[in-house]
């Protein structure tokens, strides 16, 4: 691969030079930038995009750590970081964390050894040691989906308004009896829609009845199971109200 400076010899000009035109640090006459951009172009030659990285102290890119790409509630979510991303010139490095601690502490020291700019991390139930790490490295950190700790900005869904609006939808159907299959126990997104939901019941003068609500379910299978328990109640709701996955 050719050199920057013998791209300076093949235009008759200094290495300086060049590295003016191919960073865009300081003017070039237009004649000068045409003889370096047509050396360039002829002899294929590429930046060094490390070495750039480690003089300006930035590597143009952010790491995208999410906890189930599985789930198609993310799919929108990663393009349009991508999306966002590519406008800026910054390049994406995605990894699935799998819900699992260890693994989400292993991307975010992995991330922070390829000298990513930043990290976007959609927090696992338990995201204490990566969030720890994250805050001794001082490498920049948004969390988004679920709300887990206040000393990075953190970005998700307003759970509360979003379950209010779902039973005031189904309440006004004339459902009376509401049952709700609740998440994966201990996350804070599970925790906030069965309060948001007891409170929209309340809110519609409709009681919340114990028995009406599961609110440990892990899986699908969980869920499936969950589901023929209450429907299969003396008296089961007319309505289910359910997350996402």
């Amino acid at each position: 691969m050719p050199t920057m400076a013998e791209v300076a010899r093949r235009a008759g000009v200094s290495v300086s030079t060049v590295s003016h035109v191919v960073n865009g640090t300081r003017f070039v006459s237009p004649e000068k930038a045409r003889l370096i951009n047509d050396a360039i172009a002829t002899m294929g030659y590429q930046p060094n995009e490390l070495a750039r990285a480690l003089k300006a102290s930035t590597t143009n890119s952010v790491g995208l750590a999410i906890s189930a790409i599985s789930n198609p509630y993310f799919t929108d979510i990663i393009c349009a970081v991508e999306a966002e991303c590519a406008r800026l010139g910054l390049m994406v490095f995605l990894s699935d964390t799998q819900e699992d601690p260890d693994r989400e502490l292993q991307v975010v020291r992995a991330f922070h050894q390829r000298r990513v700019d930043g990290v976007i991390l959609a927090p696992s139930g338990s995201p204490e040691r990566a969030i720890d790490y994250l805050t001794e490295k001082k490498l920049p950190c948004v969390l988004i989906d679920r709300f887990a700790d206040d000393r990075f900005d953190q970005i998700g869904v307003e759970n509360d308004t979003a379950m209010h609006a779902l039973i005031d939808h189904v309440a006004s159907f004339g459902h009376k009896r509401i049952g709700y299959i609740a998440g994966q126990p201990g996350l804070a997104t599970t925790r906030e829609r069965i309060e948001a939901f007891r409170a929209s019941l309340a809110g519609n003068g409709l009681e919340c009845l114990p028995h009406y609500v599961s609110p440990e379910n892990v899986d699908t299978a969980s869920a499936t199971a969950s589901t023929h328990a209450i429907l299969s109640l003396a008296t089961p709701p007319t309505a289910l109200v359910t997350r996402n996955n």
